[in-house]
């Protein structure tokens, strides 16, 4: 909740931060930073080929402010997955795990295959020495050593319906986080029952 809060004072406190309506406005889309209108994100290094087409400006990256209990963030990857009815578990198998090797994360940088941090820790050295920006790359690398699996659940997509509208009234119209957060969750955790009720009826 305070975390909630902080966010949404960065907008309508502070006025740091481009309330949804500018983002609009402005059409700064998904690659605001890119345009040099605005002057810091929050974003992951699947981002970095956008931001290497940006020209305008010099740009490096930073860690995540400290918060009063801990630094850390959640750490997505990309999956790789085996379909249980295939008649080649072997053969899959062996090349799902070369493609998290050694050989392949450094091909992966080598080739300029920009859309992420290579999977072994092998290739960072070759990751870390690409001239091109950001310069402070060993802050991704920081940031994974203090990463936690993100929540996932199958039981989501409506309760994402329920929260988000609870979500913009404080983004768009600045309701204090406490008051929307305790009005929405009861709903969220309602909606999310009703899915697995739903999934176990099945």
């Amino acid at each position: 909740m305070v975390g909630f809060q902080f966010l949404m004072d960065l907008i309508h406190r502070w006025k740091v931060a481009p309330p949804a309506a500018d983002v609009k406005q402005f059409s700064l889309g998904t690659n605001a930073f890119g345009t040099g209108k605005v002057g810091m994100v929050f974003n992951a290094p699947f981002r970095l080929p956008d931001y290497r087409k940006a020209e305008l400006f010099e740009w490096d990256i930073a860690p995540l402010p400290k918060g009063p209990k801990d630094q850390w963030r959640t750490l997505s990857t990309t999956g790789l997955a085996m379909w249980n009815g295939t008649r080649y578990k072997d053969a899959t198998w062996a090349f799902m795990r070369f493609l998290i090797g050694e050989e392949a994360s450094k091909a992966y940088v080598t080739e300029r295959m920009d859309y992420g941090i290579p999977a072994h820790k092998g290739a960072a050295p070759l990751f870390s020495q690409d001239p091109r920006a950001p310069q402070s790359k060993q802050v991704f690398f920081d940031a994974a050593g203090r990463a936690r699996p993100a929540y996932t659940t199958p039981y989501g997509q409506k309760a994402i319906s329920v929260l988000n509208p609870a979500l913009e009234t404080m983004w768009d119209e600045g309701r204090p986080a406490k008051a929307a957060l305790e009005d929405v969750v009861p709903r969220v955790n309602a909606s999310m029952q009703e899915e697995i009720a739903a999934d176990v009826k099945k």
